[in-house]
């Protein structure tokens, strides 16, 4: 079991090695960002305490997927299945646990470490019969597999929505409204596999515009009956709306851009820097665009 432990920190080492920044580096930033994160949705957020929750448990859920957890129990008996499953569970949730610890909420950090210890009993199995509709129709793929893998983050941001329209209280509904657009990104993340775009017979401009279109146009039904919602009950607040869905396209359009600018490799650590600052600094948002939506277009030139 130290060997498998081992071996989990070796993949993590070289993940940060091929992200292009030293594991230690990569490490600490990686710990400043958790931090951030965490001191924003406990004390900036209303509610957020509850989002940090989920995002703690999903964290769980994803190691007992199934076939991972099949290759487990061929590598252990079942006692050090058990054990290693343990062990995981409580260094993942363990980060989420202290930070809960400082914010004095001691009924959530039982109630993690409860669940994450039965969590060690049960395995995620995938049915092969049961297909999760999604809204997209025959759109580009992304939308669809990250619809279906995030669906349950999605439905809590519906909830939080309308929660926030039931309390009165607009900026909850507001930003949990925004965040599903960086659920939205969050389907454009990795990079697909290269025949997925060599198989187009499109120039490298026309490709961009196609992925931009429908990305967009699947954000949109995404996000339509939440915005309808906040329009109608909190017309004074409208605008404040409207600016965050035209804010989420442009974000998503930027995302895209990115993704390729790497392409076919994932983005290192300089571009994502980059990226990274043009989100937080709006004056520096469309030059960083143009970079890389002309860098996404020599990556494609070559591939299409």
């Amino acid at each position: 079991m130290k060997y498998y432990f081992k071996l989990q920190a070796t993949r993590i080492e070289r993940w940060f090695r091929d992200f292009g920044v030293h594991a230690l580096v990569g490490t600490a930033l990686t710990l400043v960002l958790f931090i951030a994160m965490s001191a924003y949705l406990l004390y900036t957020m209303e509610y957020g305490d509850y989002l940090y929750c989920f995002l703690a448990l999903t964290t769980v859920v994803n190691l007992g997927a199934e076939k991972r957890n099949r290759q487990l129990r061929i590598l252990f008996s079942q006692a050090e299945y058990l054990k290693a499953r343990l062990l995981e569970n409580c260094l993942v949730i363990l980060p989420f646990a202290l930070c809960l610890l400082y914010a004095r909420e001691w009924l959530l950090v039982l109630g993690l470490l409860a669940i994450a210890g039965l969590l060690v009993f049960y395995t995620f199995v995938k049915t092969n019969f049961a297909v999760i509709p999604t809204p997209f129709g025959k759109l580009p793929f992304e939308n669809i597999v990250g619809f279906r893998k995030s669906i349950l983050g999605v439905v809590f941001l519906y909830f939080l929505v309308f929660k926030g329209i039931q309390v009165e209280n607009f900026n909850l509904a507001v930003v949990s409204f925004g965040v599903l657009f960086l659920v939205a990104m969050s389907f454009h993340a990795k990079p697909e596999p290269v025949h997925f775009v060599w198989i187009f017979s499109d120039t490298p401009r026309r490709f961009l515009s196609k992925k931009v279109g429908f990305s967009a146009m699947c954000a949109s039904i995404l996000a339509l009956v939440p915005l309808v919602a906040l329009g109608y009950f909190f017309p004074e607040n409208f605008g404040l709306s409207l600016l965050v869905f035209f804010v989420g396209q442009l974000f998503l359009l930027s995302m895209i851009f990115a993704k390729y600018s790497a392409y076919p490799n994932e983005m290192n650590l300089p571009q994502a820097i980059l990226y990274g600052l043009s989100l937080m600094f709006p004056p520096i948002f469309p030059f960083v665009c143009i970079l890389f939506y002309r860098k996404a277009k020599n990556n494609l030139k070559q591939i299409l």
